[in-house]
């Protein structure tokens, strides 16, 4: 399979040591570790649902999801969790749910934080092992879900509670295609939808307030 988002998190300097088949040969696989299997194939078929998110896990195996778009905070607040509140990293960027189910399986890529050097924004790449304290290889049960909503205009962060419609639809919104179907996963949309909820609102680009917001929200994930 030689689909364009099956390359997404490909360096251009790595070598894994994987081979796929591509027109009855072998060739070289090389992603981040660990690699994306062919989640298109017919194997993975109604299998799995795929969102564009982090997830951490605390120690009784209760999964956060901590979803929102590109730049929202999500790589900030998991490694936040990770490093400061000794929660495990489960995965970040692509968050992997059994079909059907609210079960989040382990998925440690490699971590893509955005950095300031010389006054302009990039993203860079790290091992997971080197920027968690924490890596959990076994999955759990999502607990609880935040959705982050970055502004322009906000003085001070707001933590609200949304209701299982609410929730259903950002849930849909942060949809990842990674070569699966958005409706094989109704079931854990409805499931993750009647979870606690919240969306947190903080000024774009000021994470001090969004750890802020997160500390608010510490004792509902550390029940």
């Amino acid at each position: 399979h030689t689909h364009r988002y099956l390359f997404r998190t490909r360096p251009n300097d790595s070598d894994t040591g994987m081979k796929y088949m591509e027109n009855d040969h072998l060739v070289e696989w090389n992603f981040q570790t660990p690699p994306f299997p062919p989640y298109e194939s017919e194997i993975f078929s109604g299998k799995i649902l795929a969102l564009h998110g982090a997830a951490v896990m605390d120690k009784q195996r209760k999964v956060t999801l901590i979803l929102g778009i590109k730049g929202s905070g999500k790589t900030t607040i998991s490694s936040y969790l990770v490093n400061s509140k000794g929660m495990s990293f489960l995965t970040d960027e692509t968050v992997i749910i059994a079909s059907g189910t609210d079960f989040v399986y382990p998925f440690p890529r490699k971590i893509l934080p955005r950095e300031i050097e010389k006054g302009k924004i990039i993203k860079n790449a790290y091992p997971a092992k080197d920027f968690m304290a924490n890596i959990s290889y076994v999955g759990g049960l999502v607990e609880n879900v935040v959705f982050l909503n970055p502004v322009e205009d906000c003085d001070h962060f707001e933590v609200n509670s949304l209701t299982v419609h609410k929730s259903m639809t950002k849930l849909m919104e942060n949809f990842q295609y990674i070569g699966t179907n958005i409706f094989d996963g109704i079931e854990s949309f409805h499931l993750l939808s009647t979870k606690s909820s919240k969306e947190l609102t903080y000024r774009s680009g000021d994470f001090s307030e969004l750890k802020k917001g997160i500390e608010c929200l510490w004792p509902n994930m550390n029940n």
